[in-house]
């Protein structure tokens, strides 16, 4: 209960302490014709089983919720080949600014398709990783 809880703190104030977000090129053509745009934050944490990953997801347009971004927390086990969130929060505003809801789920683990966002977050997590 109390991991939940720093969690839902820590996800729910990333955007603000993320440093310098890099866009994150996504081919995909559902993600090109919907105009959203994705964000990685380049300081990954290596700590753990996985290493982890903020993601930030700004939409052209806001949702039926008032929703205009996301970030999400992802895990990754590169050996496998697999992605999972681990919570995140929405916002009203763009760059994770505005009003939060948060989102307190874990995902299953998922091979992503190629060339999505999802494939792409794995790709730049594993590729930081083997760096460091």
């Amino acid at each position: 209960m109390m991991r939940s809880f720093i969690l839902s703190i820590f996800i729910v104030s990333a955007p603000v302490f993320a440093g310098d977000w890099v866009i994150l090129p996504v081919p995909d053509p559902v993600t090109t014709a919907a105009g959203e745009t994705f964000f990685v934050d380049p300081d990954i944490s290596t700590r753990g089983k996985w290493p982890t990953i903020h993601t930030l997801r700004n939409y052209a347009q806001a949702t039926a919720r008032g929703h205009a971004s996301d970030s999400m927390v992802c895990e990754v086990d590169c050996s496998q080949q697999l992605i999972r969130a681990v919570g995140g929060a929405f916002y009203s505003g763009l760059m994770g600014k505005g009003a939060v809801e948060p989102w307190n789920r874990h995902t299953p683990w998922v091979r992503p398709a190629a060339d999505t966002a999802l494939e792409k977050v794995l790709q730049y997590a594993c590729t930081q990783q083997k760096s460091q």
